[in-house]
């Protein structure tokens, strides 16, 4: 292949006839991809335009020297991107106004919710006739399961966390119907009434409900850009007869930090010295290539992980599982049976099928890729201010100017049809000193209605008026 022989773009001549060409770089690899980018950089630049007909997956082929097969991969890439559209029998076409698979970020009235962290690209999951082979007997077989589930679903867990970097026997796998059922499942058996837990000072939203409901007491603790503060957690300590700790080291929600292996052995050796539980959160993690090794990894004598496929499968696939201390599988197991009985066997047997029929896997990649396309968009349109949030978090957190106030940025962009969270939503207590917006990017593949709801929040941060009113 030569990569010599490609050229500068050309503008299309016409929206029946566009004559397209990708300026592809040398690094770019793997050239479907490469040519799926150009497409998109060509959309952004004003270079290609909504109702543009590309050539045909041959006419295209011939101009990059490069196979047919090729260029239907990067259509294909370009397709999932949702930037382009084909019909039989009239072509391929960049993404308009016509009918179109609904998109999931969509509101009810028709905006755009960024404040839903679910992260879309699930076509690679099918519901084919091995799909409903498997499930066939499971639902005629008309019998209650085990609270922790059954054994081929928990050893398909103990093969989904060794992706993380975590072995685990299935005698300390509790299946569950989501992160949140393991969270509150083992918080009912470690702690009573009146307890205290600890949790990081911005954190998942519904943690705060969840110790509300099992009445126990949240003290906070900080965060910097490595995640979770040793001192801090070690005052808070000394401070409470804290029982618990909770805390998200992969794609910390909200604020998007990755936790660096030093800094896990750092907590995992305080939860020793202390005999503190810790419930990692990890249901980001698989965006992340190669992470670092769970917490619990370093203590699994003391840490419980919990996980979920909400985000890297289907949120409509209610499925995930806790790993427990060997001391506290029957306890956690217990406590989950009174909450849930157990979890549907149809789900546990969907994910063991989609992960052993390799749909899981391609389904991962799908949103990996979605991730960083849409994050080479947020960079356009926010560029130094989120400079400091990972390249493959599902989430931005945008620290706003002083004078600029979260709450009133959010109304304002609710005004125009935009969802998005301001910082006192993930405080536990809904108290915090952080002026700042997380920005969810997952939730679409329409590109261009990602930039313009974006681009539409940027001009609200920038806008004056929205400072705080002036008391005097």
């Amino acid at each position: 292949m030569n990569l010599g022989l490609y050229c500068d773009t050309v503008k299309y001549v016409n929206m029946s006839n566009t004559i397209w060409q990708p300026r592809l770089s040398l690094k770019d690899r793997p050239i479907y991809r490469a040519i799926a980018n150009a497409l998109e950089r060509d959309l952004a630049s004003g270079v290609l335009r909504e109702g543009s007909r590309l050539p045909t997956h041959r006419e295209l082929a011939e101009r990059l020297k490069v196979t047919p097969l090729t260029i239907t991969r990067a259509y294909r890439e370009a397709a999932r991107r949702g930037l382009i559209e084909s019909s039989v029998g009239r072509g391929t076409f960049i993404r308009g106004g016509g009918v179109m698979p609904p998109d999931p970020a969509l509101s009810l009235g028709g905006g755009l919710d960024l404040s839903k962290n679910v992260i879309a690209a699930s076509e690679a999951l099918d519901l084919d006739g091995r799909a409903l082979s498997a499930l066939r007997p499971l639902v005629r077989e008309a019998d209650y399961q085990p609270a922790a589930g059954s054994l081929r679903h928990r050893l398909a867990a103990c093969a989904w966390a060794r992706e993380t970097g975590l072995d685990a026997a299935p005698e300390r796998v509790i299946i569950t119907p989501g992160a949140q059922q393991g969270i509150v499942s083992i918080l009912a058996a470690v702690c009573g009434a009146g307890d205290t837990v600890l949790a990081e000072e911005l954190s998942y939203p519904r943690f705060g409900a969840i110790a509300a409901l099992l009445h126990l007491n949240v003290r906070k603790v900080e965060v910097d850009e490595h995640g979770l503060v040793p001192a801090s957690l070690e005052k808070a300590l000394r401070a409470t007869k804290a029982r618990a700790l909770y805390c998200i080291p992969n794609f910390q929600n909200p604020t998007a930090t990755v936790m660096p292996e030093k800094r896990r052995r750092e907590i995992a050796a305080i939860a020793r010295k202390h005999a503190l539980l810790v419930i990692e959160d990890d249901v980001y993690g698989f965006l992340l290539e190669r992470p670092p090794a769970p917490l619990t990894h370093f203590a699994p004598e003391t840490c419980c992980y919990v996980t979920s496929i909400s985000k890297s499968l289907s949120p409509s696939l209610r499925f995930g599982f806790a790993v427990v201390p060997d001391g506290l599988a029957d306890r956690v197991a217990s406590a989950f049976g009174a909450i849930n009985a157990f979890t549907s066997t149809t789900n546990a047997e969907l994910f063991a099928f989609f992960q052993e029929s390799g749909m899981a896997r391609r389904a991962i990649e799908n949103k990996r890729a979605l991730i960083e396309r849409n994050r080479r968009i947020a960079t356009r349109v926010f560029g130094e201010a989120i400079r400091n949030v990972h390249p493959m978090s599902p989430h931005l957190w945008v620290q706003l100017p002083v004078g600029v106030d979260a709450q009133r940025v959010t109304d304002r962009a609710r005004q125009r049809g935009i969802e998005i969270g301001p910082a006192s939503s993930f405080a536990p207590d809904g108290v915090t000193p952080r002026n700042a917006l997380r920005i969810s990017i997952g939730p679409t593949t329409d590109a261009p209605r990602l930039e313009n709801a974006l681009r539409t929040i940027a001009n609200l941060i920038a806008e004056p008026r929205l400072g705080m009113t002036m008391v005097v």
